[in-house]
């Protein structure tokens, strides 16, 4: 598929079809395909690699996978015995017939986990398909999953608490960052928050609290000052109409920072952040900014930056290490320069 400019325009299967032609010498062992999790599309696989006599885990982000060199986008770990010999466990010691679910809607946390075994040559496989939560009929499906996480990085283990939801009677925790049907620049707001969340957040955004405001892709990204400051992301799905809120604050439902957002984008009221990298090697800034380098940035507080991380959590990282050598340098500023120069009155006074 090419899109108006010829280049080359990827759907889901394609990008699953090239990973596993991409893998076509390794043994597969199990696979999981998130669809739409979380507003993340995540392929992992479990492989036996006849050559070098060993087993790994990878995994692929395929929103990231833009074309058929499929290489620079897999990552992979070594996965030790002790995983194997759980996840076989698991297996061999549950009964997994009649768990195929079928009339399955992939816009909703579709997750399908696919185990392969192998008979004279032949592999047969059986497919576990579920919304969003591991069934409670399917505990053991679990620890199949744990062992797996296990071998991931945090971003993904954060997946593992939420397929576990149902088992652990938490649905209600994570239910409210579940997307849900809303054209987000016409439609009523109201109906998904509580009204003592709408009243605050009415309030919030006419106090001016939403300080930062930027769409990057599918997504706004914001923060929020009061007595903290609060990082709150917008996904919007403007082809399906789905919105997906996440606040880092401590509520487990909508909450007014959302709410203030979300008022704030419609108003078009944007304010770009400012955005810094680690000055820690030669690479130009377009090489930065296309590889995801560089992180967003609200500005200074005392002697650190306040900084939205990759899980969208707020950071205070400290402008100089213990030697006193500057780790920051600043990618893009405002038109006055705002943080280069708040930067450069800490650097005076530092060594002054």
């Amino acid at each position: 598929m090419y899109n108006e400019k010829g280049s080359y325009k990827m759907n889901i299967e394609d990008k699953l079809n090239l990973i596993k032609k991409h893998f076509k010498k390794a043994k597969l062992l199990l696979d999981i395909e998130m669809f739409n999790y979380e507003g993340c599309n995540i392929y992992i696989r479990l492989d036996y690699f006849k050559k070098e006599k060993v087993h790994k885990v990878s995994w692929i982000d395929l929103n990231l996978l833009s074309n058929k060199n499929v290489k620079p986008y897999i990552n992979s770990e070594y996965i030790s015995s002790k995983y194997l010999e759980n996840i076989a466990y698991s297996i061999n010691n549950n009964n997994l017939s009649g768990v195929n679910y079928t009339d399955l809607d992939v816009n909703d946390g579709l997750v399908k986990l696919n185990l392969y075994f192998y008979e004279k040559k032949k592999m047969n496989s059986i497919n576990i398909l579920f919304h969003r939560y591991i069934p409670n009929e399917l505990p053991f499906v679990f620890d199949i999953f744990a062992n797996v996480f296990d071998n991931l990085p945090y971003k993904l283990e954060m997946f593992l608490k939420i397929l576990a939801a149902k088992l652990n009677g938490e649905e209600e925790k994570y239910d409210h960052e579940k997307s849900f049907k809303l054209n987000l620049l016409k439609d009523d707001l109201d109906y998904q928050f509580k009204k003592e969340e709408v009243r605050k957040g009415r309030r919030c955004y006419s106090a001016e609290k939403v300080k930062f405001l930027e769409k990057i892709n599918d997504k706004y990204y914001a923060v929020v000052e009061e007595k903290e400051n609060h990082a709150v992301i917008v996904n919007y799905d403007i082809d399906l109409n789905e919105t997906t809120l996440y606040c880092s604050c401590s509520c487990e439902f909508h909450c007014k920072h959302e709410y203030a957002v979300m008022l704030a984008i419609r108003n078009k009221e944007f304010k770009k952040f400012y955005k810094v990298a680690y000055d820690i090697n030669t690479e130009n800034v377009m090489e930065k900014i296309v590889g995801f380098k560089y992180f967003l940035c609200a500005g200074i507080k005392k002697d650190e930056l306040i900084i939205l991380n990759n899980y969208g959590k707020i950071e205070y990282a400290p402008l100089f290490n213990e030697e006193g050598k500057l780790l920051w340098k600043v990618i893009e500023d405002d038109k006055k320069g705002t943080l280069k120069k708040e930067m450069d009155k800490i650097i005076k006074k530092e060594y002054l």
